[in-house]
């Protein structure tokens, strides 16, 4: 065989053996939940080792040169590994963090930059292979808790002894995880959906897409996560946005068209679909389990208590003055910011703050730089005109877009504590950080190239 025929099957293999890395790990994160012990012991090993081989490919390749923000990521994973060094586990011992280095490596190293690595941003086959496999999943894993809360009792999953159904407070747990999480969790499941049915519309899609995005949805609301339900109205919004773009309707009257239609779907979402899940569980279950109902409103100055936690930081950084610098061990964070506070927290419930905390300022930064980098390209791709980015491109900006919603209140994101949020909020991320270099802000707004001129 010639050399440029053995080059294209090297290069033909490596692309393979990049997603379904991506897909490998995705899916011993979510064994890490089901089964603490097994997954950190697969990550750990065989996972460190896949991790570490493929970045150091990455590396010799030049493969992060396509963005500079690649560099960024590593750059976090790098700072955060050093920074527990600094705080006493000099020897990288400590499971937590060992388990936490290989899932960041594989995010920031892999799943992140896998858009530029494959060049896969136009046709999306090596995306829509993993999220194919996640999103059923998912669905499976929301479906058993939604099964759960109808038949009115907790399943328990033998050998791995993970609970899904409805616990005492009310609320939905799967994989023995916090609601929160179960809320987050379907969303995700539910991004992927859309853009997938979008991506390969044909109408027998529409059956096992129904399926699945029952069971995804239902788990939303029985969650009861205030977060995670604004998060679902806003991708909503946005999805919903996309498809009136395409549309035949007069630009004068575009603009009436989609906020009556917006308001309206949000309205029927929020009363009718949210209210008909939680009534279909308590009516199956024939009352004997109660469903956890509270209002959107309540508790809203104080963000449910969770005010009470981000003004500790100061206080908490004047005590420990190094931490800015160095941050916290993980195990010593909570005990010195609930010195400064009557509750007790056990995160910081905003994964800024938990980055910084965790990392100090310059993991803050590094934060906000990727933040930044996300949100600008996200709005240049959804507000991008004409042809230059298609329909089902765009809904890739759901799942970062619900995910980010979700971290401001929630600690899933950049040092992950919920490694799987993370790692499919920068898969994504990937995607649509490479489809707004395709767009420029005039290129968005053609009103800031005519305010130039003049």
């Amino acid at each position: 065989m010639s050399e440029e025929g053995l080059r294209t099957r090297g290069e033909r293999r490596l692309w393979n053996a990049r997603w379904l890395a991506v897909t490998l790990f995705a899916l011993v994160m979510l064994l890490g939940l089901i089964t603490y012990e097994r997954g950190h012991a697969l990550m750990q090993s065989y996972g460190a080792a896949l991790a570490f081989a493929m970045t150091g490919i990455c590396l010799y390749r030049g493969d992060y040169r396509a963005d500079r923000i690649y560099g960024v990521g590593l750059a976090l994973a790098a700072w955060y590994t050093l920074t527990r060094a600094l705080n006493g586990d000099h020897y990288l011992q400590y499971d937590y963090n060992q388990y936490r280095i290989v899932c960041m490596v594989a995010t920031y190293g892999l799943a992140f930059p896998l858009a530029a690595m494959l060049r896969d941003v136009e046709k999306r086959r090596a995306l829509d292979r993993v999220a194919a496999v996640l999103t059923a999943v998912i669905a499976a894993v929301c479906w058993l808790g939604v099964i759960a809360a109808l038949r009115g009792e907790v399943i328990t999953v033998p050998f791995f002894g993970s609970q899904f159904g409805i616990m005492e407070d009310g609320r939905l747990y799967v994989l023995s995880q916090h609601p929160n999480f179960t809320a987050a969790f379907s969303l995700c499941g539910l991004c992927m959906l859309i853009y997938l049915v979008v991506s390969h519309w044909k109408p027998w899609v529409l059956i096992p897409a129904a399926v699945a995005g029952a069971g995804l949805f239902m788990a939303l609301p029985l969650s009861d996560s205030r977060t995670g339900m604004i998060a679902f109205l806003l991708i909503a919004l946005i999805a919903a946005a996309i498809g009136f773009q395409r549309l035949p309707i007069p630009a004068k009257w575009r603009r009436i068209v989609e906020v009556v239609c917006l308001v309206a779907l949000v309205a029927v979402v929020a009363v009718a679909g949210f209210g008909a899940a939680v009534k279909v569980v308590s009516t199956t279950s024939d009352g004997e389990q109660v469903i956890s109902q509270r209002s959107l409103l309540a508790d809203l100055t104080t963000l449910t208590g969770r005010t009470g936690v981000y003004g500790a930081v100061p206080a908490t950084f004047a005590q420990h003055p190094l931490a800015m610098l160095k941050g916290f061990d993980e195990l010593e964070m909570m005990p010195a910011v609930n010195d400064n506070v009557e509750m007790h927290y056990n995160h910081m419930h905003n994964s800024f703050l938990q980055t910084l905390m965790l990392t100090g300022v310059p993991g803050l930064l590094a934060a906000l730089w990727l933040t930044w980098r996300v949100i600008s390209s996200g709005i240049r791709v959804l507000f991008a005109k004409g042809s230059i980015i298609r329909p089902a491109q765009k809904l890739l900006v759901l799942l970062p877009a619900a995910l980010l919603v979700q971290g401001m209140l929630e600690h899933y994101l950049f040092v992950d504590s919920y490694s799987i949020l993370n790692f499919l909020f920068f898969l994504f991320a990937g995607y649509v950080v490479q489809l707004g270099r395709q767009v420029s802000w005039k290129q968005a707004f053609p009103g800031l190239a005519r305010r130039g001129k003049a």
